[in-house]
């Protein structure tokens, strides 16, 4: 956390100190699926703020997230003791949302109109998903102007939730993996 928060501390430092030239705002949404044994949603939002040096953004970005995961233990007909110590027994689908912090790094190629991108965000989620994530993305990025784009691209999400570690599937792991696609504009 203290390696994130000094990364931001050094690009709002390079930005005040005359490199406001190479500033870069992102807007993105995205959706995605969950993983493996379990069954679900995800749509986020977020915005992402930092500096482009040559070929290469480095950023930090915050966000929300809402996820809907389908509940295999639901039992309807759960003992009212059993709601008590384990809620989530009682409901058909889990609602949670999330606010993920991160850094942010891709690529921003700018010799062509329509160049590949590569991204990697990596951060923590807080809120009712709490964990450290991992976020690689591929895709393609359009330049519309010397300092606006759009983007596309596919990703791959792994989110540590340590409170969700339990012995009930499908979350005795505590891993919820994602794949998904985004799209985002640049100013």
């Amino acid at each position: 956390m203290k390696k994130l928060f000094l990364c931001l501390i050094i690009m709002v430092s390079g930005v005040c100190l005359g490199a406001q030239t190479k500033y870069r705002g992102i807007v993105e949404g995205g959706y995605s699926i969950l993983q493996d044994n379990k069954s679900g949603t995800s749509y986020h939002v977020s915005t992402i703020h930092g500096v482009k040096y040559g070929w290469l953004f480095v950023g930090g970005g915050i966000g929300i997230e809402n996820n809907k995961i389908d509940n295999d233990t639901y039992n309807p007909s759960a003992s009212p003791d059993l709601l008590d110590s384990v809620p989530y027994i009682g409901l058909k689908t889990i609602s949670t949302t999330s606010v993920p912090v991160f850094f942010d790094c891709r690529t921003m190629w700018d010799s062509h109109t329509v160049m590949p991108m590569l991204n990697l965000k990596a951060g923590i989620s807080f809120g009712e998903a709490f964990g450290p994530f991992i976020e690689p993305g591929a895709g393609v990025r359009v330049r519309l102007h010397k300092a606006m784009a759009v983007s596309a691209s596919v990703f791959g999400k792994v989110l540590y939730d340590p409170g969700l570690v339990t012995d009930v599937p499908p979350c005795e792991d505590g891993l919820f993996k994602h794949a998904g696609m985004r799209v985002a504009f640049e100013f």
